[in-house]
């Protein structure tokens, strides 16, 4: 969130608001680089799991296959979406 308004009470109203980091103006532009290079590192640290394994159930998002207790569930590629 990019705001003019600098007190700790906007801040925390912007952070619990749903924002990942709050910048107050005026802002120099190396502070607003290292912001964005601090946001990117955050988001490579998730992987996005290539099975998801629900015990009897197993999803395959790479190859958009689901197995329920071994056995190959024939989906639709909306169904597949959808589940």
């Amino acid at each position: 969130m990019l705001s003019s308004r600098s007190t700790e009470a906007d801040i925390v109203t912007g952070l619990r608001a749903g924002a990942d980091d709050y910048l107050t103006k005026p802002f120099g532009i190396q502070e607003f680089l290292a912001r964005v290079e601090a946001l990117t590192r955050r988001s490579r640290t998730f992987a996005v799991p290539a099975v998801l394994d629900y015990g009897d159930l197993k999803i395959d998002l790479v190859q958009r296959r689901v197995r329920f207790k071994n056995e190959l569930i024939d989906l639709t590629p909306q169904e597949f979406s959808l589940l």
